[in-house]
């Protein structure tokens, strides 16, 4: 009864917003199921990896993959964390010390329901292993997942008159991370996962 309660004096734009996560879990639970136990899925997306994998020939992949590793190597752990400070600090310069707390409860938020997905769903995939180039599939992506939740924070963390640009350009930054991934073989397409161990050392 007194959640009940709750639920109803709760403000609209937190009601959109539990919602909203709620509604993302479900979508990323299915999209889980279908990304590891459908074998259409699977092998559509082995397809659109092999594609983006291809994107570079023998002579030119060196260059295709150190391009690549631009986007996806700000990601990586050591990197990441240098980042993640950025909308903070923005947050604090601007004297709105609420919107600080929220940044950082979203990327940490998201960082650690990464890594307890990555632990608890570290299912491979035992049919698409022997041709694909990942080889330890795992769900989800770190990378894609600290870009969406950085791109998040700097939005909501930049004066309004400028978020409209701040969630484009960083629209733009998250596809690129999630196709650089695909171009060096260690991210599925339909799941954002990621190998524990990809062709490209340090991307996980």
């Amino acid at each position: 009864m007194r959640a009940l309660d709750s639920l109803r004096i709760m403000p609209t734009r937190a009601k959109w917003a539990v919602g909203l996560a709620g509604a993302g879990f479900a979508v990323l639970g299915i999209l889980w199921f279908a990304a590891f136990h459908v074998g259409f899925v699977e092998r559509v997306d082995n397809k659109v990896l092999f594609a983006f994998y291809g994107l570079g020939d023998a002579y030119h992949r060196h260059r295709v993959h150190t391009t690549a590793d631009v986007f996806v190597a700000p990601f990586d752990p050591a990197h990441f964390v240098v980042l993640a400070v950025v909308p903070v600090v923005i947050a604090l310069t601007r004297r709105r010390p609420y919107d600080a707390y929220a940044a950082l409860v979203l990327i940490g938020g998201a960082c650690i329901t990464m890594l307890v997905l990555k632990h608890l769903l570290p299912e491979p995939r035992a049919a698409s292993l022997l041709t694909s180039p990942v080889p330890y599939p795992r769900f989800p992506s770190g990378h894609s997942t600290g870009a969406m939740a950085l791109v998040l924070a700097l939005t909501l963390v930049t004066p309004a008159r400028v978020r409209p640009l701040i969630a484009g350009l960083g629209a733009v930054l998250a596809a690129a991370v999630g196709c650089s991934l695909l171009t060096l073989g260690s991210h599925f397409p339909a799941t954002c996962s990621q190998a524990s161990s990809s062709l490209q050392p340090g991307h996980s």
